[in-house]
């Protein structure tokens, strides 16, 4: 393998694959070097060439090589990397909204209690049935003491 770069047509055919692993980013920075590319090719037409022959190797000719390819660029691939932008951005953007789902319900979620899940849940349940009780006792004996107390103010107030 050689230590050199892939060719930008090689890249983009490898970006367009439905299998790729490539992100948005990656695609946007791909656009942009079409881009610049189509560019140069079309600027290439406003330099004065001295000869206009169409001999390989020629300037003319690589200037017609560059068009062609240029073209080629805008009219071919340069649309399906734009949809297959709009894809992978899209199927980003639903993977990032699910995850904030997700952790905006881990917070909404009561905290696992393992006693609820175990047999220790009667336990728990015994203790607050007690506390229950003893405070209804507690209650209870404050109204008879508040009663007993009212009775006899009503027996004072009466003899």
């Amino acid at each position: 393998m050689t230590g050199q770069p892939p060719m930008l047509e090689d890249r983009i055919e490898n970006a367009l694959q439905p299998g790729a692993a490539v992100t948005a980013a990656d695609l946007a920075a791909l656009i942009e070097e079409i881009e610049t590319e189509i560019a140069k090719a079309d600027q290439a037409w406003t330099v004065d060439l001295p000869s206009s022959s169409l001999d390989p190797g020629s300037p003319g000719r690589a200037r017609i090589d560059a068009t062609l390819a240029a073209n080629r660029l805008r009219i071919f691939l340069l649309p399906k990397l734009r949809a297959r932008y709009e894809q992978v951005h899209e199927q980003e953007q639903t993977a990032r909204r699910s995850s904030a789902a997700s952790a905006l319900a881990a917070t909404l979620m009561p905290p696992y209690d393992s006693r609820r899940l175990s047999g220790d849940w009667w336990m728990d349940s015994e203790r607050r049935a007690a506390a229950r009780r003893a405070e209804q006792q507690r209650l209870a004996d404050y109204y008879a003491r508040t009663k007993k107390e009212q009775e006899d103010r009503e027996k004072c107030r009466g003899t």
